[in-house]
């Protein structure tokens, strides 16, 4: 039975050789970390930090440590599994235990860095709840990724104002007609809701370190163009593998950032009426037709895809109004 056990000095020789040697298995030390696998006391555990130990039998198999960003924030950092010790879960345990650990300690948001290339780690992060943000330049050379989880309810219905995505476990053909409604109805409700911002509004993030009102339109425009292709390849073709979009990125980039939403609010109208003419005529079996998601590695349905997607439409739309009413803008 694995344990998890807080930091003791004697702990510490641990806490650099497993953190050492899986940086440089994969990566190069850079400063920062040879800083901090030599310091912990000082880098980490003065500072308010906590680093935790898993131990099997007796032995200490990995280590994981959360370092203190700002009074709301702290980063999941420096987790480590020693090389015989991988694959009995250590790394989800102690993945869990920083996050319940920092729940302990009422922090409101984790944050970790990390690299595209590390698919197994990025699931476990994704199936423990976090979700990809952008990322700032400069934290570490080899991370390419920067993920958060909101502890704070305040801050979670922020960002989740219609709550979390939940997949439900049967899609009825009563459930597929709901997701065409709100497919034909979205791009009314979603310039309903931004017609009349000005650019100060618009250029206004919907939570602390959230995307701008701007954003989240040329996002929704995005998201969808993508949603709407993969559901003609799956039509057209036997479970097409589809190409995911690096969404935090496309959300940099100057048409997302800085152009009027005018656009964005066009190409949601043209989409939505030829998306809607052509769900409207797909018969039953249809719905199950496939596609390859090779990030999630999963296959999913026609029907699965636009219950998630009709979800997503109204998430977004939840994000701008639950900011309109916070700022009692009109």
């Amino acid at each position: 039975m694995i344990t998890i056990e807080n930091y003791c000095p004697e702990w510490q020789t641990y806490f650099e050789k497993f953190n050492r040697a899986w940086i440089e298995k994969y990566f190069v030390l850079e400063d920062i970390d040879e800083y901090v696998l030599s310091n912990p006391e000082e880098a980490i555990l003065n500072d308010g930090g906590k680093i935790l130990f898993a131990v099997y039998r007796g032995k200490v198999i990995g280590t994981v440590a959360l370092k203190k960003v700002d009074t709301d924030t702290m980063e999941l950092t420096k987790m480590a599994v020693g090389e015989n010790y991988q694959g009995i879960g250590a790394g989800k345990m102690l993945c869990q235990a920083a996050i319940d650990k920092a729940k302990d300690l009422s922090v409101k948001r984790l944050v970790l860095y990390t690299q595209s290339a590390l698919k197994p780690a990025l699931g476990i992060y994704r199936k423990l709840g976090f979700t990809d943000v952008t990322i700032e330049q400069g934290k570490y050379k080899r991370a390419d990724t920067k993920m958060e989880m909101i502890l704070n309810d305040n801050l979670l219905n922020n960002q989740y104002p219609i709550r979390k995505y939940k997949e439900p476990e049967v899609i009825t053909e009563e459930m597929c007609a709901s997701y065409i409604d709100v497919i034909a109805l979205f791009p009314g409700n979603i310039k309903s809701a931004v017609m009349g911002l000005d650019d100060k509004q618009l250029d206004t993030p919907y939570r602390k370190g959230g995307w701008t009102v701007r954003q989240v339109v040329h996002h929704l425009a995005d998201s969808n163009i993508n949603c709407f292709a993969r559901i003609k390849f799956a039509l057209t073709e036997d479970n097409p593998i589809i190409k995911p979009f690096a969404e935090e990125k496309w959300a940099e980039l100057p048409d997302a950032k800085h152009i009027s939403i005018l656009p964005s609010l066009s190409i949601l109208e043209g989409i939505h009426e030829r998306w809607t003419i052509l769900l409207k005529g797909l018969e039953k079996p249809y719905w199950d037709r496939t596609f390859f998601h090779p990030e999630l590695n999963n296959c999913q349905t026609i029907a699965e895809a636009m219950a998630k997607y009709s979800w997503h439409c109204n998430h977004h739309l939840a994000q701008i109004k639950n900011l309109k009413k916070q700022m009692q803008w009109k």
